[in-house]
This record gives structure tokens, sequence and C-alpha cells, in this order.
């Protein structure tokens, strides 16, 4: 037990889908608070005695091509907000492959030295460059099967790497879904998601425009290494290309 108490837990927001018979009556979902090798944390909308086993399925983003399954036993469930439970699991069964998957992303994530000083890997997002670009995307919201209910297309107002701001015909919580094309890759969508941090209804002050919009802030999750560079050396060019079009600023 002591040495299980020594792995190292991140805190990042991934999608997890757990059931506690496998997935026979379906799936509920969630978003990891915090992981380790070891285990994770996440809310869940019903009370789990400790002791009891769970399934789980989740991808982490250096592997998106394919889920993550463990049983997990329930360590701490703890009652959060209204009937929401903050629970606590460690893995119990859980592949060698996939156990490795996961100890590797959050060595990825982790910086020893940076933490040392304070300058985090999260520090690090919240200084991503930011533009002031408009690109034409479509998003949508997740039904609780972890699937886009309806596409809508919109513009975005500004983007990094690690996130956007856009203007959205409804308010938006939870998490979203995009299909982003840029210029490097013309032909394609890149599938992102991306985990609401705040979306507020615009004042518009001319009457002529279109009523009901709202504008909405997201921090990408899920994000494949391969859109990450994409969408970083992209903004790079443009903060370099476009003067005074960026700014420091978080997702």
């Amino acid at each position: 037990m002591q040495e299980k108490r020594k792995a190292v837990r991140i805190a990042k927001s991934l999608m997890v889908k757990y059931s506690p018979d496998g997935g026979a009556s379906g799936w509920d979902v969630s978003f990891i608070k915090n992981i380790s090798e070891d285990g994770v944390l996440f809310d869940t909308g019903r009370e789990f005695p400790a002791g009891s086993q769970v399934s789980l399925m989740f991808k982490v983003p250096s592997d998106l091509q394919n889920w993550i399954e463990a049983k997990a036993e329930v360590v701490a469930c703890e009652p959060f907000i209204g009937k929401i439970f903050l629970t606590r699991f460690k893995f119990i069964e859980i592949g060698e492959t996939q156990k490795k998957s996961v100890k590797r992303y959050i060595e990825r994530i982790v910086d020893p030295s940076g933490a040392r000083n304070g300058d985090t890997p999260e520090n690090d997002r919240r200084k991503a460059a930011r533009v002031n670009k408009k690109l034409m995307i479509c998003y949508g919201r997740l039904d609780s099967r972890g699937e886009v209910e309806k596409w809508d297309m919109t513009s975005t107002q500004n983007f990094s790497k690690t996130g956007m701001i856009f203007t959205s015909a409804y308010p938006c919580q939870g998490t979203v879904e995009f299909m982003v094309k840029i210029p490097s890759r013309p032909f394609e969508s890149l599938r992102i998601r991306g985990k609401v941090i705040e979306s507020k209804e615009l004042k518009i002050a001319d009457s002529r425009a279109a009523a009901g919009t709202f504008l909405t802030r997201v921090e990408f999750i899920e994000l494949k290494e391969e859109y990450d560079k994409l969408l970083g050396d992209y903004v790079e060019w443009l903060a370099r290309n476009e003067t005074g079009n960026s700014k420091k600023e978080g997702a």
C-alpha cells in the first residue's frame, strides 16, 4: 500500500465511461478529475459502497484509437453536490499494455524540474499564444453516450493550441466536439473535444444582428499529439506573420 500512495497523480480532464455491470445496462459518462497509474477520481451520479467493483473505459490523448478498459474497486465515495458523488477508484484489473499507456501519458505530462520551480504543465498551458482569427468550425454537444447530438456551424473569435472562444447558438456546458479545418490540412477536419469553461450571452448593440448568440470558451481535452503540433505550428505562424493579432492567454 505504501508504494501505491507514491504513484504520481495528475489533475487532468478525460472523459470516462463507467458501469457496475460491465455495460449490460448501459454506460454512464463522467470526467476524470485526476489520474495515476493506480487509479482515478471522478464524479458519479450514484453512490457506490466502498469495495464495490465498476468497469471503466477511457482514452488518453497519446492513444486515442484505443479504449483503456479496466475493472476498478471503489476506495471512497463521498457526497459532492446535490446527487453527485466524488468517487475514488483503484485499478484491480487492467492489461499490462494499457497500464503502460497510462503510465507513459502521465510521464509525458509531468515535468519534475519545472514543478519544483512552480512552473507546472498547467501553468505552461496558461501561457499559450492566442490569436484573433476567424475559422469556420462545426460544433456539437455530446449526449449521455458520448456522441454528438447535432452539428451546428459557427466561427471562432480567437484560439490557441489549448483552447478557443467561439459563438454558439445556445449556452454550452460539459463537453463539446468540433470539426476544425486549418490551412495546413485543408481537406481534413480535425476532430477535437473541448471542456466548456464559460458560456455567456452576448450583449448585442446592433439590432440587426442575430439574437440569442452566446460566447463560449473551451479548453481542449483528449487532443491527439498530431493535432497538438498542427495547432501549435499554425498559431505560431499566425503570431509571427500577423503583428498585433496575438496575445498570451489561457484556454
